[in-house]
Parts: C-alpha cells; sequence; structure tokens
C-alpha cells in the first residue's frame, strides 16, 4: 500500500492481507480486548522507552503556532518528553501541505529548535473526499458513522490506518493520541495496541451542538443534528479504548462520567507560564480580544464583539479603542468594514508589549468547549476580564471577584463601561485572577500531573 498519487510521503508497510474495514462494527463492546498486556515493564520505571504521539494539529508555521490547541499541546509533549526515551510523531496533514521526507526533516528540526522536542516525525496526507457532494452525502450519511463525518472522515482512509500501523511496528510502549480526530486509525485498526492515552480537549459533540445553534443559519442547518448521535457513539468507543483520556475541566470530567459513563477520564487543566511583568502600566481605555480566526467559534466571537458589543461601548466612551488580535482577521466579516475605533493588529509576536496597552481583556465567546486559554493568559497578566457565560466556563474563577461575567451584548457592554471608569476595581480582579492561576493552572505543575497520569506503562498494565 501506498501514499495517494503525487503526495510524496513514506511508504507505509504492507499490511498482512487484512481488508480495513471502513466502518467497524459497533456491537464491539470492549474494544480493550484488543490491548496488549505490556508487563514487561517494571512497575519501578520511572521512564518509558518509546512514546508515539498522534496528532492532526501539525504545526507547520511553528513560530506562529502559538494559539490554544498548540499552548495545550506542548505542555502535553514537555511531559511526554521527560518521560519517553525516544519519541515518534505521526501528524495527519491537510491537503496541499508538503509531506515529503525533506518536509519531515524539516519538520524535526522546528520542532528541535523551537520547543526543544526531539523526535522523529512522520507525516501522512488526510484522505481527500471520492464521494460527490449532494444533499445525501453532506448531511444523511454522515450520521450513519464518526468515520463519514468530514472531520473524521480524513485519518479514516486505508493509507492514514497504514501510517499508524507503521508506526506501530516500532513497538512504542504507549500511544498518546491528540483529540478525537485523531483516534480513527486506533479504532480502525485490528493491530495489538500499547496503552492508549488520548487528549480529548474538547467535547466534541457538545461543540457540534453550541455551533449549529449560532449564526449563519440556513433551510438544511438543523439536519447537522442527526449526526451528533453518530458522533456521541464514536466518542465514547474512543474514550473506552484508552487507558486514560483528558478534558480541560472538571466540570467536562463529570459530565462525561455521570451522562456517558466513562470513569477513565481524569482533567488535565490547561495551563499558562506566569509573566514577570503584569498588571495595568498605564490608565488605558482599550479592550482586547485576542485569538486565531482559523477556528469558527472565535470569528463569531469577534464579530458578536464588533457588531454588538463595541457600537454600545463607542457611543457611551468614544475614546475607547478596540484591539482584534490574532492571525487572519481578514475571516471576521466587520474586518471589511472597518469599524471605527476598532485597530485589527493580525499576529502578534510580543504578547507581553500587546497586554502593556489594554485595561480590559473580552472573550465573548458563544460556542466552542473545553476552557479559554486567553482567559487564563490574561489572568497571568494581571488584567480585568470580562467574559460569556460559555467563555467562562469550567474555570474557578468566580463572578465578580476574579471575573466578570456577562450574557448578551448590553449587559457585556455596560460590564466593560464599568470597569473603564473604575480602574481600581480593574487592579482588584487582575490581581485576584492572577493569584487564582497561579495557585491552579501554573504550568509545571500541570505537567507534573500529567506525567503521574501516564508516566509508567507497567504500573497501568498492572
Amino acid at each position: 500500500m501506498s501514499w495517494p498519487e503525487g503526495k510524496g510521503g513514506r511508504e507505509p508497510a504492507r499490511s498482512s492481507g487484512k481488508k480495513y474495514e471502513q466502518y467497524p462494527d459497533p456491537s464491539e463492546e470492549e474494544p480493550r480486548a484488543r490491548l496488549l498486556d505490556w508487563r514487561q515493564s517494571s512497575k519501578a520505571d520511572t521512564r518509558v522507552r518509546r512514546i508515539l504521539y498522534v496528532s492532526r494539529q501539525f504545526p507547520q508555521d511553528i513560530a506562529k503556532s502559538v494559539h490554544g490547541v498548540y499552548l495545550r499541546m506542548r505542555v502535553f509533549l514537555d511531559a511526554i518528553v521527560e518521560l519517553a526515551d525516544e519519541l515518534e510523531m505521526l501528524f495527519y496533514v491537510e491537503t496541499g501541505v508538503d509531506a515529503s521526507p525533506a518536509a519531515m526533516r524539516r519538520a524535526e528540526h522546528d520542532l528541535l529548535a523551537a520547543w526543544g522536542i526531539h523526535a522523529k516525525v512522520t507525516l501522512c496526507p488526510v484522505a481527500v473526499p471520492r464521494t460527490p457532494r449532494s444533499f445525501w452525502n453532506h448531511y444523511v450519511r454522515p450520521a450513519t458513522s464518526i468515520f463519514a463525518q468530514e472531520l473524521y472522515a480524513g485519518t479514516s482512509g486505508a493509507p492514514q490506518i497504514a501510517a499508524f500501523e507503521t508506526a506501530l511496528e516500532g513497538r512504542p510502549d504507549l500511544v498518546f493520541v491528540h483529540r478525537l480526530d485523531s483516534m480513527c486509525p486506533v479504532l480502525l485498526t485490528r493491530r495489538e495496541l500499547p496503552p492508549v492515552f488520548m487528549d480529548i480537549d474538547d467535547i466534541e459533540h457538545v461543540k457540534v451542538i453550541r455551533q449549529i445553534r449560532q449564526p449563519p443559519f440556513w433551510l438544511g442547518k438543523p439536519l447537522y443534528y442527526l449526526q451528533v448521535p453518530a458522533l456521541i457513539s464514536g466518542e465514547r468507543r474512543a474514550v473506552k479504548l484508552t487507558r486514560k483520556s483528558f478534558v480541560c475541566s472538571d466540570l467536562d470530567q463529570r459530565y462525561l462520567a455521570k451522562w456517558w459513563q466513562l470513569p477513565q477520564v481524569a482533567t488535565i487543566s490547561n495551563a499558562v507560564a506566569m509573566p514577570t511583568e503584569y498588571g495595568v502600566k498605564q490608565q488605558a481605555k482599550t479592550l482586547l480580544f485576542l485569538a486565531t480566526y482559523a477556528y469558527a467559534p472565535n470569528i463569531t466571537a469577534a464579530e458578536f464583539l464588533i457588531r454588538d458589543v463595541w457600537p454600545l461601548i463607542r457611543e457611551a466612551c468614544p475614546e475607547a479603542r478596540l484591539i482584534i488580535a490574532g492571525n487572519k482577521p481578514e475571516r471576521i466579516p466587520s474586518f471589511a468594514r472597518h469599524p471605527p475605533g476598532v485597530e485589527f493588529t493580525g499576529f502578534v509576536e510580543d504578547l507581553g508589549q500587546l497586554y502593556q496597552r489594554v485595561g480590559i481583556v473580552c472573550c465573548s465567546i458563544l460556542s466552542g468547549g473545553g476552557t479559554r486559554l486567553k482567559i487564563l493568559e490574561a489572568a497571568a497578566y494581571g488584567k480585568a476580564i470580562v467574559s460569556t457565560t460559555v467563555g467562562a466556563e469550567g474555570l474557578e474563577l468566580r463572578d465578580g471577584i476574579e471575573i466578570v461575567i456577562r450574557a448578551g451584548a448590553p449587559a457585556f457592554a455596560r460590564a466593560c463601561l464599568d470597569l473603564l471608569g473604575d480602574p481600581v476595581r480593574c487592579e482588584a480582579l487582575g490581581v485576584a485572577a492572577r493569584e487564582v492561576v497561579a495557585r491552579r493552572y501554573d504550568r509545571q505543575q500541570i505537567v507534573t500531573r500529567i506525567k503521574e497520569e501516564i508516566g509508567n506503562p507497567g504500573r497501568l498494565a498492572g
């Protein structure tokens, strides 16, 4: 079996002749039965010989891979490299990304130079849809299986499974899977598996349901609800296959344990490094929203802030300014309208300087899942934060003490105006939020927790 023609990746090892099943038997109630008993590792071991890391989130431009998904990825990778003698990384890359052997060597160099990670890297292109776009294929067929849904079909083809099976031939002591969309080859292979761990990060069906409820709306959009049961089924099968899966918050952990009977889910909070310089150095009447606009919920949040909230603030406080920072701002609908008082910075290299300019950080998120690293980062810089309910979900920050939480544009705007006129309260909120983050979300504490959770395959097998 070879890579799709023209992709230029490594050729995976040939399988044993067994046919891949695109949609495995959903009656497989005990996926753990396929896990190997890897008891040859001593229970006293504190290191792992080899870890295989699997992800669809390839940091192609590693210098700009600084938003939430990569910050969380790096925390887990820091723990993994402290545990493993050898690390192999399998990235499923999007169409058009160079997956040649030379590109793999460049990726290895970039990971070492930028993140201090020494790893063998394999790049495998995602599957290209072969079915014609139609009402049936877009709305109905994905309701039959998670592997027919667009996000997951890309890692469910025979070449993607073969790439994973080739990596298994190195006999890793454990497999760490980054997010549900990278779990498909693990579910579809019939090879025996070492212990598998997965960072769920966001609960995907929660994120999808929330996104369906957000604009834009069209006649067929409610039909996406038909796909949710298959997505939930796939999530449950994936978690049940793992020794341990991780989510961002205790709220998500309790939800999966109570409603979906998934006790092997643990909380690994998002984490931030604590800057030495923080607080507001000037009485800035400037608000900030910071995100990557390659992610649809962030586009929706920025547009809500600019279109619905900002005019109310601007009318009451004409001297106020709003900074929309982060890459791909041209994807925000209001970007082309050049709204008065709004600055679009694009990608910002020096976050410390950016935070010094602002008095209030806004988190106007209306959909999505997980917890917001943007809030934790702003708190670490000692900033007053105004957030929606969804934006602050799962964080141990109390409304009115470490953060201000408001629903709806008028209430959100009023909270921002109150803080713009009360610098003493701004400072108090920022100090209190920073104290919570230092205690609960400090990066090194989270790295240590991850090592404790995944550290010893011998202990886990025993």
